[in-house]
C-alpha cells in the first residue's frame, strides 16, 4: 500500500480495513482491465474472424471467483499460416 512505517502506526484498524480494500478493489480493477484489454486484441487483432470468435476476460486472466474457461480456443491451421505470415515478415 506504500505506507511509511510511522503512517502505518498511526492509523486506526477501521482506516487501515478501509485503505486495504481500496488497495485490494483498485488492484482487482487493473486486472480485469488487463485481462479486458488482451481479449480484445486477442479478438479484433486480425488472427480470429470476429464473427465467429469473441473472447472474454476469464480466457487469459482468471481472478479469485472466476470459472475456468469453458475451452480454450486453438487456431486453425490456415490461421497459424496467417499469423506467421504476419509476425515473420
Amino acid at each position: 500500500m506504500g505506507l511509511k512505517p510511522d503512517e502505518f502506526w498511526n492509523l486506526t484498524i477501521p482506516d487501515y480495513n478501509r485503505m486495504a480494500d481500496g488497495f485490494q478493489r483498485r488492484r482487482r480493477e487493473e486486472l480485469e482491465w488487463r485481462g479486458t484489454l488482451m481479449a480484445h486484441i486477442a479478438t479484433f487483432g486480425g488472427v480470429y474472424d470476429p464473427a465467429k470468435v469473441q473472447f472474454k476476460r476469464q480466457d487469459f486472466l482468471l481472478l479469485p471467483g472466476d470459472n475456468q474457461p469453458a475451452k480454450i480456443i486453438l487456431p486453425t491451421p490456415e490461421e497459424m499460416e496467417r499469423i506467421n505470415k504476419r509476425f515473420n515478415q
